[in-house]
């Protein structure tokens, strides 16, 4: 439709949409034709942002643009005026114009030099003076109270209090050691009536009793844990406002509804999750109850007068089951019995009696799934679990497949469950099936072991035995042999006694008959 660069504002005014893009303001032409585009405001260059100024007559109200090269007032579509060039304003750097809540028809102009103001007079507009104390200082935002202070929000230099109800001004500047998370990117902003500071790290308030800036938990500790950042907050109704949230580089939005006195939020999000999450800055609500959005170079329309169930229940599906190589085992249906036995009822569901059985050797299994639901489906997500395997459900993912390698032998259910692009989860689909055991696992097998352990048992035993036996019968065979040898040498022994038995009786009697003689 013609948009060249980021969309950094929005508005529509006198029924025409304009938008801040790039080095260019685009006004829509034919914004319900076909053939609907954006044409350049020719003049414009570089602008930043939009605000609508109340004409203190109760007429037709103002539309200022903040550029980098002054402010520019929109006269018409395709219309514009330099407030330098027609009312010899300075044409200083203006990225943020905010509207006094105590002066109708004051505006101050943030940016690179500081803080200017100008002020809508009858003759037209006038440059209304600079803030010097903070002059130098970028800022982005800025905010009057009821006790004449200016709060305003820098870019690099934390908050910032100008007290100018007294003679003498006042300057407070807030940092680290007065509570700020961060000096960077901290904005201020009114949200239900009460001053807020908005930060990479969350929400914060101003605690008057000891002049610090405290987490503002008022909203809810989810505003002010530092698990969000926010960078902007849009009134788009009394009670209603738009947050953006960013983290690191990613940016949503997020709808606050006050109700009664509390002070924290109702927050919705479905609508607005559609929205890629890339740097947004700005939204705006029409009398149409269209809230515009600008993402990147995209511009969003979201119609809250068009019913729409966010919650609505969908299922989720496992489409294909392959095991082994390649070999289908389920295709999306479980085939159901009919009263015509010829044909056969298609199901989703798995029934009693379709356990199916895998092979070991076609243990490894890949299942797909998808989600009957076909908004946005690239912003679907899966989250699965295999009971069996594992006891904890996967982080989400877009990835629609899972292939599990290698599965022991045993009973499994594999769970799966979608969650679509507005957050709500679908009915849960599961599968159940078994990894039949190895042949040398099975229970024929097992028994084959026990038969086999017996007889080698038996075996051994009987070996041993035998050993043992034959180990006797020589152990006896030597003991005889030892013992006939024993017996050998004492026969020897006595014959070998006898024989000096008969020699000493011979000396014996022989020196008995020579003593005779």
């Amino acid at each position: 439709q013609g948009i060249e660069g980021e969309i950094t504002d929005v508005v529509k005014f006198n029924g025409t949409v304009y938008i801040a893009a790039g080095r260019k303001v685009y006004s829509l032409k034919g914004e319900n034709a076909p053939d609907a585009a954006f044409i350049p405001i020719p003049g414009i260059s570089s602008p930043w942002s939009f605000c609508r100024v109340r004409n203190m007559g109760g007429k037709q109200d103002y539309l200022l643009v903040a550029t980098d090269y002054g402010v520019f007032e929109i006269t018409g579509p395709g219309q514009s005026v330099s407030l330098e060039k027609a009312y010899h304003i300075p044409a200083f750097k203006a990225r943020g114009l905010f509207n006094s809540t105590n002066n109708q028809g004051t505006v101050y102009v943030c940016g690179p030099d500081g803080l200017n103001i100008l002020r809508r007079m009858p003759a037209g507009w006038k440059f209304a003076g600079t803030f010097h104390q903070v002059k130098g200082i970028e800022t982005r935002t800025a905010i009057d109270d009821e006790n004449g202070n200016v709060w305003i929000g820098t870019y690099a230099n934390g908050i910032i209090r100008i007290n100018i109800s007294g003679r003498d001004t006042l300057v407070r500047h807030y940092g680290l050691e007065d509570g700020l998370p961060t000096l960077r990117d901290d904005n201020v902003f009114i949200v239900n009536g009460r001053l807020v500071f908005a930060t990479p790290s969350g929400v914060y308030r101003y605690n008057s009793a000891d002049d610090k800036i405290v987490p503002d938990t008022l909203m809810g500790r989810e505003w002010s844990d530092g698990s969000k950042g926010v960078f902007n907050f849009v009134r788009i109704g009394p009670r209603e406002y738009l947050a953006i949230c960013v983290q690191g580089s990613q940016a949503w939005v997020e709808k606050l509804l006050f109700t009664g006195n509390s002070q924290k939020p109702r927050v919705i999000e479905a609508p607005f999750r559609p929205l890629t999450r890339r740097m947004m800055y700005n939204a705006y609500r029409d009398s149409d109850s269209i809230i515009w959005i600008g993402v990147g170079n995209e511009l969003y329309t979201i119609d809250e007068k068009v019913p729409f169930r966010y919650d609505a229940p969908f299922k989720t599906l496992i489409r294909n089951i392959t095991i082994g190589k390649d070999s289908l085992l389920f295709g999306g249906y479980f085939a159901g019995n009919s009263s015509d036995t010829s044909s056969f009822l298609p199901l989703l569901q798995q029934e009693k009696g379709m356990l199916p059985e895998i092979r070991f050797a076609d243990n490894s299994v890949q299942f797909e799934y998808a989600a009957s639901f076909y908004d946005k489906p690239e912003e679907t997500r899966y989250s699965y679990f295999l009971e069996g395997y594992r006891d904890y459900w996967s982080a989400w993912s877009s990835e629609s497949k899972v292939f599990f390698s290698n599965l022991s032998p045993g009973h499994y259910v594999f769970r799966v469950k979608a969650r679509n692009v507005y957050g709500t989860e679908g009915e849960e689909a599961s599968f159940a099936f078994v990894i039949l055991p190895p042949w040398y696992r099975t229970i024929f097998a097992y028994i084959m072991y026990v038969v086999v352990a017996v007889f080698l048992v038996w075996g051994i035993v009987k070996y041993n035995t035998r050993r043992l036996q034959l180990e006797k019968i020589r152990l006896e065979g030597i003991v005889q042999e030892r013992t006939a040898e024993i017996l050998k040498q004492k026969k020897e022994i006595e014959n070998q006694r006898d024989q000096i038995a008969a020699q000493k009786k011979d000396i014996t009697d022989s020196i008995v008959y020579a003593s005779r003689i």
